[in-house]
């Protein structure tokens, strides 16, 4: 019992592991051509207001037993080597025993997926994957594939429109009502930034005298390498500190700086309930008035074993729309200011809250 209490400690502590597994990333040629190649770039193929991907869900269902077994022994390789081995910190996570044989052992990229963690590299390869595996054969990568366009993946490229849109319509807002002026932008945790720079570089093309600043904030050096090379290749201009998100909205507080819009995308799913509203109220004091802020929960779902068992992504924390609501209003956003979509699948959820002018 004991090492099971030790599995549920403070839901907090869990934040901080998956952080520390996020920086231990390696340095990959590979795995930078998917980031910086415009030819692996999902949301520049597919462009603004593309349809969000909701496809071949028949063969998903139809295969859903099998996802179920894979799962099942996930769960059940994951929990006897959970009680023999007493893992603590990273271990936890399960890197090399989930994610083995029926997915990261089948192709090397899907072995990223699962050792990445959800940071940067594990969404370099699912936002990269349709164009990827295009024209390639060979039964791994027909694996890649199935594995690729699983529900479960299709939602986290869907949160990546989804994201970038909204961003968009905002910036498009903005040159409508300031055009002179510059927009400075942020994304906090920024190894999702991907739709943010994106969402800019489109907006920038349509409006050349437009001036945006994006500043981006993670604790993971090499993920700010690798945005701060994207933007470089988009023609951005950006600021990019390797600090905590406390550290970061103290100086901003400190030197009065305030944002038009916030992202924090990529960074809830791992807040506990009480976490998740003192950081939103935290972060609500740089978003200027009438400025907007972006939040995205993955929720509950038939295929959440499959995520969590197959590949290994423990320590997501799935909320439904209706909590994440509830949540953002305890953070200081009234009801009638949180515009909440939910992408086809309904997995993810993303919603827009508005700060007060």
């Amino acid at each position: 019992m004991k090492c099971l209490n030790k599995w549920h400690r403070r839901a907090s502590d869990r934040v901080h592991v998956v952080e520390d597994a996020a920086i231990y990333q390696q340095r990959s040629v590979d795995m930078e051509a998917l980031v910086l190649d415009a030819r692996y770039s999902w949301i520049r193929q597919r462009g603004l207001g593309a349809r969000r991907e909701h496809d071949n869900i028949r063969r998903y269902r139809l295969l859903s037993w099998a996802f179920d077994l894979v799962a099942a022994w996930g769960w059940l390789k994951y929990w006897v080597w959970f009680l023999l081995k007493r893992p603590s910190g990273r271990e936890r996570l399960g890197i090399g025993i989930l994610g083995t044989v029926f997915f990261g052992g089948v192709h090397p990229l899907l072995k990223i997926a699962h050792e990445g963690v959800t940071s940067w590299t594990a969404l370099a390869v699912l936002y990269a994957a349709p164009l990827a595996a295009r024209h390639k054969t060979g039964w791994r990568w027909a694996v890649f594939r199935l594995w690729m366009g699983h529900p479960e993946c299709q939602a986290v490229r869907n949160r990546l429109l989804e994201v970038a849109d909204r961003v968009h319509d905002e910036l498009e807002r903005l040159w409508v009502t300031r055009p002179d002026q510059e927009i400075h932008i942020a994304s906090l945790a920024c190894g999702s930034a991907a739709a943010v720079l994106w969402a800019t570089w489109f907006y920038c093309q349509a409006h050349p005298a437009a001036r945006v600043r994006v500043t981006l904030v993670d604790l993971d050096a090499y993920s700010l390498e690798m945005v701060n090379r994207l933007a470089a290749e988009l023609g951005l201009s950006v600021r990019t500190l390797e600090v905590n998100i406390g550290a970061f909205v103290r100086q901003c507080q400190a030197s009065g700086e305030k944002f038009a819009l916030v992202d924090e995308t990529g960074f809830l799913d791992y807040r506990p309930d009480a976490d998740f509203v003192e950081n939103c109220r935290t972060v609500r004091a740089i978003i200027a008035p009438g400025g907007l802020f972006l939040a995205a929960q993955i929720g509950r779902s038939r295929t959440q074993a499959h995520r969590k068992w197959t590949i290994g992504w423990l320590m997501l924390i799935p909320r439904s729309s209706k909590r994440l609501r509830e949540l953002l209003q305890q953070s200081g956003y009234a009801q009638a200011q949180i515009d909440e979509h939910t992408e086809p699948n309904g997995i993810y959820h993303v919603a827009a809250c508005r700060v007060e002018a």
